[in-house]
Parts: structure tokens; C-alpha cells; sequence
């Protein structure tokens, strides 16, 4: 009777440690999900792809808006020079940022040029003059058009494209947002508690809420370091360069990202296992007092 009753124990003990096993990995996706949707979540705001938006890439897009606008500029007869201090560093930050905005609240990005127009068109005026070029009505004209020509240049020049395909997409998203997290956070809640209640002593269960959160950090920090390391995002080739420099940049934040959410995970656990350590010494301690 003794050894079927052993039997019988080790039996359900094998059968909680199975079922543990398996809610331990389901609440490791759960954990998982929940930071993908986090994670996609700061992606697609506003204030996530403005924070990408570096040194670097602005002078590439005001060396891309300058040339072009360069190429435009020659064959008119007008030197170049009248663009010389005009498409600045600023200019071309303030009109990214810009884009970003408007297309976040406008849902169609655009980009002012009044400052760009304004500061060419009496540097044109100037050149003429000191050509010896009769500014009349008709030169004005002729004035006006290629200015404005610029201003059209300068505004495709560093229009960020696919950023209205972004601010639709989390349009999109933001719809579900909520939902898909109540959903994952309810399923995690269950989870630990099931877990929690299938064993006697609490530090017995706790050990499989810690595989499940080295689990989740493993699975949050694997694949991303992996695309990192290869850096295939950063061999986009895309015209004009600075957009290929800012989805790159973007690509490495997010990144960046689920490399901070495995490190919490795996913070979180080390804490468990502290957690862990203080109630199996308590439980020994006890049972060594009773005997």
C-alpha cells in the first residue's frame, strides 16, 4: 500500500512538473507578444521616428536637396552661389521634422518653403543686378518661376517617403492596441496564478515563472541580435542616401528596444530567484525548528 501510495505521488508530482513546463512556455510567448506589441507601439509614434532623425541624415538630406537644386540651377545661367547659404542644416531639419508632423496630423505629409523662397529670392535678385541684368516685370517673371521651381525641388527633396504609409499604420493599430493587450495581460494573469497554485510551496512554482521570463528574454533578445549582427538592413540601397540612412536608424531603435525588454525580463527573474533563495532558506529553517 506504502509503494502504490509513493507511486501514485511522484505520479501527480511528474504530472504538475509537465503542466508547469508548458504554461511556463505559453506565458513565455504571452511575455513575448506583449512586448511585440509594446515595441510597435513606440515604432509607429510620432515621436519615436522624429527621435531618428540624426545629424548624419540631415546633412545628407540637405546635400541631396542642394544638388539637386544645383542641377536644376545651371543650366538656367544663374551661379550656383545663390544657393549658398540658403538650403542649410537647419532649414533641412526643421522641414524634416515638419514632414513628420504633418503627416502625423494631417495624415498627408508636406513641407513649407516660404523661408526657402524668401531667402533666394532676393539672392537671385542681387545676382541679376550684378550681372547687369535689367530686373523688369518680365524678369520677375522669369524670377518667380525659377524660384518657385526650387521651392518644388527642395520639397520632393525631402519628402520622407512611406511616411504616410507609417502614420496609416498605426492608425491601424492603435485601433486593437488596447484590446490585444487587455487580452495578453489577463492570459498572463491566469497563467501565473495556475502555475503558482499547482505546486505546495510557492518557491517550488516561482522556478517556472523564472524559465518563463529567461525564456521570453532569450526569445526578445535572439532574433533581433541576430539582425543586428548581419546588418542586412543597413545593405538597402534606397534613393535619395538619407533614406537609407533613416530606416536604417529607425530599424536599430527598434531594435535597441528589444534588446531593453529582454534585459528587464531577465532583471525581473534574477529578482524572482533572490525571491526564490530567501523562501527555500525560510522553508529549511522552519522545517529544521520542527524537528
Amino acid at each position: 500500500m506504502k509503494n502504490r501510495s509513493a507511486d501514485k505521488s511522484r505520479s501527480s508530482a511528474a504530472s504538475r512538473k509537465t503542466v508547469s513546463y508548458i504554461l511556463s512556455f505559453l506565458l513565455a510567448v504571452t511575455i513575448v507578444v506583449i512586448g511585440l506589441l509594446l515595441n510597435v507601439k513606440i515604432a509607429v509614434s510620432q515621436s519615436f521616428v522624429k527621435g531618428c532623425i540624426s545629424d548624419e541624415i540631415v546633412e545628407s538630406a540637405r546635400k541631396t536637396a542642394y544638388d539637386v537644386a544645383s542641377d536644376y540651377t545651371i543650366p538656367t545661367g544663374i551661379d550656383t552661389s545663390v544657393l549658398d547659404d540658403v538650403i542649410t542644416v537647419d532649414m533641412v531639419r526643421g522641414s524634416l521634422n515638419e514632414v513628420i508632423d504633418t503627416a502625423y496630423r494631417d495624415r498627408e505629409a508636406s513641407v513649407s518653403t516660404d523661408a526657402l523662397s524668401k531667402a533666394l529670392r532676393p539672392k537671385v535678385e542681387t545676382f541679376l543686378k550684378d550681372n547687369a541684368v535689367k530686373v523688369d516685370d518680365d524678369t520677375r517673371d522669369v524670377m518667380d518661376a525659377y524660384v518657385d521651381d526650387i521651392c518644388k525641388l527642395y520639397s520632393s527633396s525631402v519628402m520622407i517617403t512611406g511616411i504616410n504609409y507609417l502614420t496609416s499604420m498605426r492608425d491601424l493599430f492603435n485601433r486593437y492596441f488596447l484590446l490585444c493587450i487587455a487580452v495578453s495581460v489577463c492570459f498572463v494573469v491566469a497563467l501565473v496564478i495556475f502555475i503558482l497554485k499547482l505546486h505546495k510551496h510557492v518557491h517550488r512554482s516561482m522556478r517556472f515563472l523564472v524559465y518563463a521570463l529567461d525564456g521570453a528574454a532569450i526569445m526578445l533578445f535572439l532574433a533581433p541580435f541576430i539582425l543586428f549582427r548581419s546588418g542586412a538592413y543597413r545593405q538597402f540601397q534606397i534613393s535619395p542616401e538619407y533614406l537609407s540612412l533613416l530606416i536604417s536608424g529607425y530599424i536599430n531603435k527598434v531594435l535597441q528596444n528589444f534588446f531593453i525588454e529582454a534585459a528587464v525580463c531577465f532583471v525581473i527573474s534574477l529578482a524572482l530567484i533572490f525571491v526564490i533563495y530567501k523562501k527555500r532558506n525560510r522553508l529549511l529553517k522552519r522545517r529544521h525548528f520542527d524537528s
